[in-house]
């Protein structure tokens, strides 16, 4: 997809807010980013799938516990 303005909106939809910064790892193509990823492999700053679930664990019950927080103090 050549850039512009769809390619932006198609990307923050995809990838969130970092979505306009991954832009330029994706126009690097397949190929690039799967050498990317080998190297952090061997580089040793990959993680497991596992690993991945509970980092994401992790933040969603930083979220909940955080949400009664926000709302401490304001008026109903």
């Amino acid at each position: 997809m050549e850039d512009g303005a769809r390619k932006s909106a198609v990307a923050q939809t995809i990838f969130g807010r970092a979505g306009l910064d991954l832009i330029p790892t994706l126009n690097m193509g397949s190929d690039a980013i799967r050498e990317q990823a080998e190297l952090a492999d061997k580089l040793g700053y990959s993680f497991s799938r596992l690993e991945g679930k509970e980092m994401e664990d992790f933040t969603d019950a930083v979220e909940i516990l955080k949400t009664p927080f926000l709302h401490f103090g304001k008026t109903w």
